[in-house]
């Protein structure tokens, strides 16, 4: 499976600099939560000239597709609280 380009997602602007480069190669990611090694491999990170969003280019096109919708992630909702604690105290408001 080949990799391919990615335009910024928030400007689409096609200008940006490096600023992680490529760990994973031509596999695709760990689609768990293994925190080792193997876990730690991304794609080359860029920063978006113009609007400054971080974003991962190139990367696998329609990753999507290794998801199972019918999968009930325990661990995510399980978390849920403390991602609302987050929340709350990164909002200005």
């Amino acid at each position: 499976m080949n990799k391919i380009d990615f335009l910024c997602p928030i400007c689409n602007s096609d200008r940006f600099e490096v600023k992680y480069e490529d760990t994973i190669g031509e596999k695709l990611p760990i689609f768990n939560y293994d925190f080792g090694i193997s876990g730690n491999k991304t794609y080359r990170i860029a920063k978006c000239n113009n609007c400054t969003h971080h974003f991962a280019t190139p990367r696998h096109k329609n990753i999507y597709v290794n998801y199972d919708s019918n999968i009930i992630d325990e661990i995510y909702l399980k978390l849920q609280p403390q991602r609302n604690l987050t929340d709350e105290n990164r909002r200005p408001y």
